[in-house]
């Protein structure tokens, strides 16, 4: 089974990546390499033990299994696929 990291910004380029082994090491790829110098400083801060550290940049991302985000067709779709439990009808976006 593949998982993928899912980078959300709309008008932004994708940095969407997939053929991670397992969900743990998506988001060490995304806490490793895609958040900006100061998030990766509050994540390195809460990775320490600091449980008031806030690292925003991994809210631009979801991740979910490859073969849930291929068969995804809207942001619901998405969003349901990554573990939200309550997903509101967002229209066709």
């Amino acid at each position: 089974m593949s998982w993928t990291a899912v980078y959300m910004p709309a008008g932004q380029s994708d940095r969407s990546r997939s053929g991670f082994d397992n969900e743990d090491a998506a988001w060490d790829w995304i806490h490793e390499t895609q958040m900006c110098e100061s998030c990766t400083r509050s994540y390195k801060e809460y990775a320490a033990g600091d449980e008031d550290a806030y690292f925003g940049c991994d809210g631009e991302w979801l991740v979910m299994k490859t073969e849930d985000y291929l068969e995804a067709g809207t942001l619901p779709d998405l969003l349901k696929a990554a573990g939200y439990k309550r997903v509101e009808k967002l229209g066709d976006l």
